[in-house]
């Protein structure tokens, strides 16, 4: 469910033709994302707890269909694919919820007047995501978004100054990338190096028979 000006976000969710009472406030939801990003944690684990803190409703843990059911339904019905403000640019992720904490609750303060500490368990995940992605460009979050999605300028004998500026920038602002996402990073270069032999190869076969 995309959001609407003219309806109040969800705070249900229906699985197997039950409603749920679920908290959907953004602390809650970034709670959630946070347990989906720890190592320490299979898949089920992650699932019972995100569960267990984003639903009224208590369910037994030997339960496992049920809970993944609920757990996907929770993500379908109340975050969506559409809504997530953390898509990456290019293949890069543009911020970050942990890394960025203190500059997203320097923005809303600067723009909104809205203190998110105080709002833990009032702000709907909805709201939250529409504030944050309305940000005014004079915040320094979105001043920092900025500098890590400009593209470099292609190098001319004029603009090696601008260049070498930028570089810089970013590098001040880069995002940490953690093991899991270094290692996906390195299979994507993996495959598509292997992808490009692969042409080549193919390239030369039809040289051959020419």
């Amino acid at each position: 469910m995309k959001f609407s000006v003219f309806e109040s976000p969800k705070t249900t969710v229906s699985v197997a033709g039950k409603v749920y009472q679920v908290n959907a406030s953004f602390d809650r939801v970034l709670a959630a994302l946070a347990i989906l990003q720890d190592d320490n944690l299979d898949e089920y684990s992650k699932a019972y707890l995100c569960v267990s803190m984003l639903y009224k409703k208590r369910f037994a843990p030997e339960n496992t269909s049920l809970i993944f059911a609920m757990f996907e339904a929770y993500f379908n019905q109340i975050v969506g694919d559409n809504d997530k403000p953390e898509k990456s640019y290019n293949g890069q992720r543009p911020f970050d919820f942990a890394q960025d904490a203190a500059l997203i609750y320097a923005g809303f303060w600067q723009a909104y007047g809205i203190d998110l500490h105080r709002a833990h368990g009032k702000l709907h995940w909805k709201t939250f995501v529409a504030l944050l992605s309305g940000l005014p460009e004079d915040t320094r979050l979105m001043q920092v978004i900025d500098i890590r999605t400009r593209p470099l300028p292609k190098p001319t004998k004029y603009n090696l100054e601008e260049r070498q500026a930028l570089m810089r920038a970013k590098a001040q602002v880069r995002l940490k990338v953690s093991e899991e996402e270094r290692m996906r990073n390195y299979a994507q270069g993996l495959w598509a190096l292997a992808k490009m032999l692969e042409a080549k190869a193919e390239q030369g076969k039809r040289g051959d028979k020419e």
